[in-house]
């Protein structure tokens, strides 16, 4: 679940391969979102809350207008489950992790790909960007979170913990990364 930057609204990744928006104070469902052909895994809005991007066990990301509903684009690429996304501070820069043990980065305007990023031995389950958005968290099952610099999409350092969630502080200092233990 995610929520809207204005909280006005809730995205919910469900295992019925479909993406809801719920109204954040009644709990009214809003929209339901569907193009996904196996369960959504991770759901997340733009920073500008424009746009909401959602990973699935279908090996795609898709883009979809808050407002609407409508589907912009489709993400293809990984080989695998695609288990969570995230955005740069800008909107202009969409991460993806997945179970084919790798990160992507994507271009949110043309849905290219920028980058791909190899270094996990297992999958990549999830994924923050920092703050200023010159670097990308990412933590893997095969218990490192790696860190990244998002614009020459090299690995800058590895940690050796098991994580199930990364978090920056607000200030992105690497040293306030904070992993919530598996």
């Amino acid at each position: 679940m995610h929520y809207s930057p204005d909280g006005q609204t809730l995205a919910s990744a469900g295992d019925d391969q479909t993406v809801r928006i719920w109204d954040a104070k009644t709990g009214r469902e809003l929209r339901v979102l569907e193009g996904h052909k196996s369960s959504v895994k991770c759901v997340k809005y733009s920073p500008d809350g424009q746009t909401l991007a959602s990973a699935s066990n279908d090996r795609t990301i898709r883009l979809w207008d808050a407002k609407t509903g409508r589907e912009l684009r489709v993400l293809t690429g990984h080989k695998h489950v695609v288990t969570s996304v995230s955005y740069s501070a800008d909107g202009q820069t969409l991460a993806s992790g997945s179970w084919d043990k790798t990160v992507r980065l994507w271009d949110t305007r043309t849905g290219n790909q920028l980058h791909q990023l190899e270094g996990h031995t297992k999958w990549v389950n999830c994924l923050n960007h920092s703050p200023d958005g010159q670097t990308l968290a990412s933590g893997s099952s095969d218990g490192t979170v790696r860190i990244w610099d998002t614009k020459s999409a090299t690995e800058l350092r590895v940690i050796k913990v098991s994580v199930d969630s990364v978090s920056y502080s607000p200030d992105a200092k690497l040293s306030r990364l904070a992993a919530m233990m598996a």
